[in-house]
């Protein structure tokens, strides 16, 4: 009976070994490689298209936004209508439409969102600019409900829009002072 168990205890490391040394995916994840994005900038924020892994935007402190299509090979400014130079904190995508794309941050202190996949931005509205908002550092887009999005800034606390970024409420009751 031990032997039994000893030949299948060594068959087993010996499976492990193999599969493990021997596994593409091993290799691939402990392997990084430089994309050519910009040159001293430092990105604040990432976003990858759910439908197309190829298409990355990246946003920076100085650049405004970059965007590849071809898995980081190689990236162009995508800056048409932002502030720039000013700082791009945050970037979501529409999880419904990939050509819908919002960003914030430091520059203009306001959303700024693009319908042809960063072709062009604008500011659908200036409600947050207005209110105080501050900057805008983190953007989401409710997975469930692509016309609501939710912005955390530095002064005034969270908000949410429910049309596109067209008009935006303060939701921070309940929330800490500090928080705010």
């Amino acid at each position: 009976m031990f032997v039994h168990i000893r030949k299948t205890f060594y068959a087993s490391i010996l499976f492990m070994f193999v599969v493990f040394f021997n596994s593409n995916d091993v290799a691939a994840e402990t392997a990084w490689q430089s994309t050519g994005g910009p040159e001293g900038a430092s990105i604040t924020s990432i976003a990858v298209d759910q439908t197309n892994s190829k298409v990355v935007y990246a946003s920076s402190i100085l650049g405004g936004v970059i965007k590849t299509t071809n898995g980081g090979a190689s990236w162009i400014s995508i800056n048409n209508g932002l502030h720039v130079p000013g700082s791009i904190q945050s970037i979501a995508i529409d999880p419904t439409n990939n050509q819908v794309i919002y960003v914030g941050g430091d520059s203009g202190k306001r959303v700024f969102k693009s319908i042809d996949g960063g072709s062009s931005w604008f500011v659908p509205s200036n409600d947050l600019f207005t209110i105080g908002g501050g900057s805008n550092f983190i953007i989401t887009i409710d997975p469930l409900d692509s016309q609501t999005i939710y912005v955390a800034t530095t002064i005034n606390g969270l908000y949410k829009s429910t049309n596109g970024g067209t008009s935006w409420i303060a939701i921070n009751s309940g929330l800490p002072t500090s928080t705010k």
